[in-house]
């Protein structure tokens, strides 16, 4: 029975990991609310209340694939030694305005 499963309640609080079987148990029990959501691993949250989803990651037992946005490469910072850089944008210069010259 593998435990890679995490619950995120309404109030944003994370439970878990728990196996499959306790979070069929709990929905069976009316302890789920259709607006938490679940999660595996790596993988993306989605709602119970989701059907589509909760039928092929929870009771078929499909394994769920990492979430593309979460794991995309990221383009606004990086990371060197365990430190996070960021990258600052580059401001343009402002032309400065010729004046004209008083005409004499």
């Amino acid at each position: 029975m593998n435990k890679n499963w995490l619950i995120r309640k309404q109030d944003f609080t994370i439970s878990g990991p728990v196996s499959k079987e306790k979070i069929l148990e709990l929905r069976d029990k009316k302890l789920l609310s259709p607006d938490d959501e679940l999660c595996s691993g790596n993988g993306f949250w989605f709602f119970v209340k989701e059907n589509r989803f909760f039928t092929d990651y929870i009771e078929q037992d499909n394994v769920q694939v990492f979430d593309p946005i979460q794991d995309a490469q990221n383009k606004l910072t990086e990371v060197q030694k365990n430190e996070i850089i960021v990258r600052k944008k580059k401001k343009k210069k402002k032309k400065k305005k010729k004046k004209d010259k008083d005409i004499e």
